[in-house]
């Protein structure tokens, strides 16, 4: 399982070069193994097999990235009606607007790189409706994932000591309290509109530097989006819901990331399990049963 977890927080850089270049970035028997791994009626969200930002971990059993394309992509393709009816109850459930129609992307990145990062945050599933968005980020085995900043390169050098307060970038030589603002990126730009904390205060350890930092981006690209959107915009934790998993540990012992100043922005966990009987209520039909089963199936896989 620590493999599966660490897999599938990981993009292949075989994948990335293949996007940039045309290529196939996978063969053919490890995709089929994909597609053995999920929900068959969810196939259809995918609409390119081979150029679809697959996770290492895809083919396993206990890949998040699956689980999440088990449940989002069935809803993605009920239809228009069951989708929109699905997605309206869910934004009740979260706090927010239900008006629809309503559109889900899964694996979805900004196209205007609002936090300007080298590589946008890819969102594991987004639903639009006519005036709120909801960010899904989606966890199984994992828990949330650190600031890359404070991990050893090659050389045994890392961009950053994991405190918040001015020091040399080993690397780049840059003077900076984040190594991340000094490459470009906004995170701190919009932190301080987000959470109880400022930009020229000094934090040790950063409060980033760990399991926030994942939470962090979502919570500050739902800010971006919110401020160039109009709309409201919420971020959901859609996690498997067993006592052993992680995600599930820390939604009952303490929650997910560091509370926002506004506590409407804080983070909605939200199981599958309970998705998937949101979905049965609102948009009746048997495949919810199924897929309730499926799901069940690789939970407890994990145990």
């Amino acid at each position: 399982r620590r493999f599966d977890a660490r897999a599938d927080t990981i993009k292949s850089d075989w994948n990335s070069q293949a996007m940039s270049t045309g290529s196939k970035p996978w063969d053919a028997s490890w995709l089929e193994r994909v597609r053995a791994n999920m929900f068959a009626p969810a196939h259809a969200a995918i609409s390119d097999w081979e150029r679809f930002p697959w996770h290492f971990g895809a083919p396993s059993l206990h890949s998040s990235q699956i689980l999440a394309a088990d449940v989002f992509g069935t809803i993605q393709t009920r239809g228009d009606q069951m989708r929109d009816a699905v997605l309206s109850a869910v934004a009740e459930k979260v706090g927010v607007s239900p008006e629809g129609p309503w559109r889900l992307e899964l694996e979805w990145q900004d196209s205007k790189n609002l936090l300007a990062e080298k590589t946008p945050t890819q969102v594991d599933a987004v639903a639009f409706g006519a005036n709120a968005i909801i960010l899904f980020e989606c966890k199984f085995t994992e828990g949330g994932g650190g600031c890359s900043q404070i991990k050893p390169d090659k050389h045994g050098a890392a961009a950053c000591d994991g405190s918040y307060a001015l020091q040399q970038n080993p690397r780049s030589k840059a003077f900076a309290r984040c190594a991340l603002p000094a490459k470009g990126i906004k995170y701190w730009d919009f932190i301080p509109a987000v959470y109880d904390l400022s930009a020229e205060t000094d934090y040790a350890p950063c409060p980033f530097a760990f399991d926030a930092y994942q939470w962090m981006r979502n919570l500050a690209l739902a800010y971006c989006l919110e401020q160039t959107t109009a709309k409201n915009a919420v971020v959901v934790a859609a996690y498997a819901d067993a006592e052993h998993l992680q995600t599930a540990h820390k939604v009952r012992h303490g929650g997910l990331g560091l509370p926002p100043k506004d506590p409407n922005r804080a983070i909605k966990p939200l199981s599958y399990q309970a998705l998937i009987s949101i979905a049965k209520v609102a948009a009746p039909d048997p495949i919810w049963e199924a897929l309730s089963d499926w799901v069940l199936r690789k939970i407890e896989s994990t145990a």
